[in-house]
């Protein structure tokens, strides 16, 4: 239910912080964990599993995860947060927690970002700035060349590291999905 953005209640999110920090501390003393992780495998879509329930936790119960997460391994900790906020993400990421972003992202950048983004992605950017703004990214992709992967990468990185600021400071809202995705 947490996962689909429904509402529950403080006591059940308890629960499932407990059994997050019980399966985290299972994976760890397993050998496989690491190498499933480090393989970009299955370990990685365990983690994602875990950072999508963690996101929808009240601030402080996912801080308290991501600080024994954090102890037991850093880079760990590091990658549960990065999972909590993904490029495929921003069509369920508030217009408002949008906004404040984008806003603070120059034209250029913004038309590498959707450079082959999904539809998806694409309408969500385009909707949450302003008509002069999208103005200046349609002329700066007009203009673009075949960017290369690693500059779209960059500039989408951009965007999800403000993203993820606000998401650690508990500032980021997420939007439930309707019956049609």
């Amino acid at each position: 239910r947490m996962i689909l953005g429904e509402r529950v209640s403080p006591e059940a999110q308890g629960r499932v912080a407990a059994m997050i920090r019980d399966r985290l501390e299972a994976l760890a003393s397993s050998d496989e964990a690491p190498a499933a992780a480090s393989a970009g495998g299955s370990g990685d879509a365990r983690l994602r599993r875990v950072a999508l329930l963690m996101r929808r936790l009240r601030k402080d119960l996912r801080d308290s995860l991501l600080e024994s997460i954090k102890q037991r391994s850093p880079d760990e900790a590091r990658q549960v947060q990065d999972l909590m906020v993904m490029w495929e993400d921003l069509p369920l990421i508030s217009d408002r927690s949008l906004q404040d972003i984008l806003r603070t992202m120059d034209a250029g950048g913004l038309a590498l970002a959707l450079h082959e983004a999904d539809e998806e992605i694409d309408r969500k950017i385009r909707n949450n700035i302003s008509d002069r703004a999208a103005a200046m990214v349609e002329e700066e992709i007009s203009l673009m060349r075949q960017p290369k992967i690693e500059d779209v990468e960059a500039a989408r990185e951009k965007i999800l590291s403000e993203l993820r600021q606000l998401n650690a400071a508990g500032e980021l809202t997420f939007e439930e999905r309707g019956g049609n995705g």
